[in-house]
């Protein structure tokens, strides 16, 4: 029988990732809509695996920690009944043939040990099919964020030869949340929006828009918009760098009131918590 996906599938974290890793497989990723993190700091790895305890979780064993330390942490991992349900593997451009023979012969890593070399590397292709028999996508199709914290995303619209203004809540590559008020909704509920502008971080342009669902949320209305067909992939692109970077942001914050783990893992295979 075949397993059911999760419907928001699982997050993706990257340790301290090479320039090869980010660059082709990271991007490749976030470019398929996977949900996926970098992590520059080992101290955080399990704070951040305590949040999100159905993580996927792929570390350099070339960065930060020596390759025993680093069997150790993963060996901490382990034996640690909250971190049960984490996968880990491997992402790194090369690894010395030793070495790689440790980590593959390590029954605890079940994400798969990836060499990632180049943007056409096979690698990339079977890192992401890998991560698919790990339920990483789900079955949604699009990444989003929400985005309470940046203050300069907004929605405007010229309807009647009115500026119609609304602020984003949320954002994906394909469509968006916004609320509107409630007098400004009435007037543009059943109309495709052409003369629309998106706003969000420090980027702006032209799109059109149409509303797809709505709901009364006291003096204003919560609308779901569909981006029109037209947006180029330039554009989609800059979508997807703020949806991971306002993603990144708040997972940082998260991470900024949790204890770090100061476990020596040059000397200790102990379990220990952050």
């Amino acid at each position: 029988m075949t397993e059911k996906k999760p419907l928001f599938g699982r997050k993706v974290f990257f340790v301290n990732p090479d320039s090869s890793v980010r660059k082709n497989l990271v991007t490749f990723l976030r470019n398929q809509e996977y949900e996926t993190y970098i992590l520059m700091d080992v101290r955080r790895i399990k704070a951040c695996l305590t949040l999100h305890p159905d993580s996927i979780l792929y570390i350099n064993p070339k960065s930060q920690l020596s390759i025993s330390a680093w069997l150790n942490f993963i060996h901490s991992i382990r034996n640690d009944a909250q971190f049960s349900k984490i996968s880990i593997g491997i992402a790194c451009d090369t690894l010395q043939s030793p070495v790689l023979s440790q980590f593959k012969t390590n029954q605890h890593i079940d994400a798969g040990i990836f060499l990632i070399n180049g943007k056409g590397d096979v690698a990339v292709k079977m890192a992401a099919a890998r991560l698919d028999t790990l339920g990483a996508r789900g079955r949604r199709q699009f990444v989003r964020t929400k985005c309470l914290l940046d203050p300069m995303a907004n929605f405007l619209c010229l309807h009647d030869k009115r500026l119609i203004r609304a602020k984003l809540i949320d954002i994906s590559s394909v469509s968006i949340a916004v609320m509107v008020d409630q007098n400004d909704f009435v007037s543009i509920a059943t109309c495709s929006l052409s003369n629309c502008t998106l706003q969000f971080g420090s980027d702006q342009f032209q799109v059109s828009a149409q509303i797809l669902t709505a709901k009364q949320n006291g003096d204003n209305f919560i609308a779901i918009l569909m981006l029109g067909g037209e947006l180029s992939s330039d554009k989609r692109e800059s979508i997807r760098r703020y949806v991971f970077s306002m993603l990144e942001l708040t997972l940082q914050n998260s991470l900024s009131v949790c204890k770090t783990d100061d476990t020596d893992y040059e000397r200790s295979s102990e379990s220990q918590s952050c």
